[in-house]
């Protein structure tokens, strides 16, 4: 009985002919391109997308891998993260999340956003308060790293929703001690920024009550958890309010 012959040389050629010839054909065929991509989660989206290079007639290959997210992700600041996938058969999706601006700060083009973590935004809507203070002037789409940011956006954090409305500045010291301005001229002074929240509260309820009762406060300090004090307008000396 004679042995089986092994496939010679001759055959491995034409099978990676084969190989070939379809790669080509896949390559070549339509129906390897992307036919419709729908891109969303805030605004700009689409422009986003095609500035990365998702448009139709792209190769659906080329979605593979992280890099598309990774390119949509740096194509503005304000885009915290990024997902690309494919829709059979031939859809592409491009899911973003945007930031929130929940500051402003001077920057180097006028006034920016800044994000709860400090990214400086270009302004698209002003929104929250202006945040000042002693740090060089940050520049947009960088994450600003100075101790006096941080603590003025922890202040940010913490103001309540019925007092976030009525402030119009946050400043924070050259030591590290913050002030908030309301738009009704009423200063409140915290001191540095720790335990936040009782002073938020102590803060909240002086400011309530002088509504109530119609007075005109100058100053609120609650830079001392427990024993907050006020300036009534007109008079320069604190008196303690229990």
């Amino acid at each position: 009985m004679s042995a089986r012959r092994r496939p010679g040389p001759r055959f491995f050629l034409f099978l990676l002919f084969i190989l070939v010839a379809a790669l080509a054909a896949a390559a070549l065929s339509p129906l390897t391109r992307v036919q419709r991509v729908v891109a969303g989660g805030m605004r700009g989206a689409p422009g986003l997308a095609r500035a990365a290079g998702i448009r139709r007639g792209m190769r659906l290959w080329s979605l593979v891998g992280p890099s598309l997210s990774r390119r949509v992700q740096r194509g503005s600041p304000w885009v915290r993260s990024a997902t690309v996938i494919w829709v059979p058969p031939r859809g592409v999706r491009v899911s973003l999340v945007s930031r929130r601006g929940v500051a402003r700060t001077p920057c180097r083009s006028g006034t920016c956003d800044l994000s709860a973590r400090g990214m400086v935004l270009p302004t698209r809507h002003p929104a929250g308060p202006l945040l000042v203070g002693p740090w060089p002037t940050p520049q947009a789409g960088r994450i600003d790293p100075n101790a006096g940011v941080r603590a003025g956006l922890a202040v940010v954090e913490h103001l309540p929703s019925v007092v976030r409305p009525a402030v119009s500045q946050v400043v924070v010291g050259p030591v590290g001690e913050v002030d908030i301005f309301l738009l009704s001229g009423l200063t409140v002074r915290l001191g540095v920024a720790t335990h936040l929240g009782e002073k938020m509260d102590e803060f909240v309820t002086i400011w309530r009550r002088a509504q109530q009762e119609a007075t005109d406060l100058k100053v609120i300090d609650v830079s001392d958890p427990g024993h907050p004090a006020v300036v009534l307008a007109g008079y320069d000396h604190g008196a303690s309010h229990r």
